[in-house]
């Protein structure tokens, strides 16, 4: 009787291939669990050996980190009685946080008009085509309805809040700190903490990060090229998007059957693989609090 070929192998490769993380490579986990560690380990003695109550994630990027983080924090709560900060989303303004002259010196324009006439001031020699243009790349009515709109959702969170709880803001990624910063506007609170797990040796000190990327040791992502987290780049994983108005967040909804179950099946693969990896990361914990 011929002898029936081996078949096993071939069953671990396709075991292999459907466990397979789709959305964190190593560089993803690497990075997460520097960040994580470190944040998790600074908010907990900046809390006196305890957590805010509060913790207020930036959509969309940092929306996928409830699912890591939530472990870690049951975890601490078992063995320390530390608090389970409850999430909350909050929704960026596209236009607010990357107009770095009404960030600035230029705080309190509200129009464009007021723009220009402030620039002629400040800057005589300047052409006046070259003034126009630098007006009309501002937006500035662009940037004063998000920042409205924000204003007007952190009432709405601050007026659930009358216990004056402990919030603080955590973001995934901090650059030249621009969400931070309109977060905090927003609450009307410069004092605000936030926290970031990764920063760059060039990011402001508008957050404390987890860790800082070291240019010399710290190689690119190569899934995106890039010194950011894969899941940054999966809008359709995170599965929400900005309303009309900018001020929630909404599932986003696809036009096909087929499409809409892809999108879902995304949104679950992400949000399983953070929390397994935030429950793997939960069980090293006690290494670094």
């Amino acid at each position: 009787m011929e002898k029936l070929p081996q078949i096993s192998p071939n069953i671990e490769d396709i075991k292999k291939q459907e466990t397979k993380s789709l959305f964190l490579n190593e560089w993803d986990k690497k990075y997460l669990e520097k960040g994580a560690f470190g944040m998790l380990s600074k908010m907990y003695n900046d809390f006196g050996n305890n957590f805010p109550d509060v913790i207020v994630l930036p959509e969309r990027g940092a929306r996928p980190l409830y699912y890591l983080l939530n472990p870690i924090f049951n975890k601490l709560n078992i063995e320390k009685k530390t608090k389970i900060p409850k999430f909350l989303y909050f929704s960026v303004g596209a236009k607010a946080g990357i107009n770095l002259s009404i960030q600035e010196q230029y705080a309190d324009i509200k129009t464009s008009d007021e723009l220009k006439e402030a620039l002629e001031k400040d800057y005589p020699d300047l052409p006046i085509d070259s003034i126009q243009r630098l007006v009309d790349g501002e937006e500035v009515e662009k940037v004063i309805t998000a920042r409205e709109n924000m204003k007007s959702r952190a009432e709405e969170i601050s007026e659930l809040n009358k216990n004056d709880l402990k919030m603080v803001i955590v973001d995934e990624v901090l650059s030249n700190g621009g969400t931070i910063r309109e977060i905090k506007r927003a609450f009307n609170n410069e004092e605000m903490p936030a926290y970031t797990l990764i920063a760059f040796s060039s990011s402001d000190n508008s957050a404390t990060p987890g860790y800082t990327f070291n240019d010399e040791d710290d190689g690119k992502n190569p899934g995106v090229d890039g010194y950011s987290f894969s899941f940054e780049r999966s809008e359709d994983a995170i599965g929400v998007k900005k309303s009309f108005d900018q001020k929630y967040s909404i599932n986003i909804e696809k036009d096909s059957p087929d499409e809409q179950e892809k999108l879902g099946k995304d949104k679950k693969l992400l949000r399983s693989e953070m929390k397994a990896f935030g429950n793997e990361l939960a069980n090293k914990i006690s290494e670094v609090i």
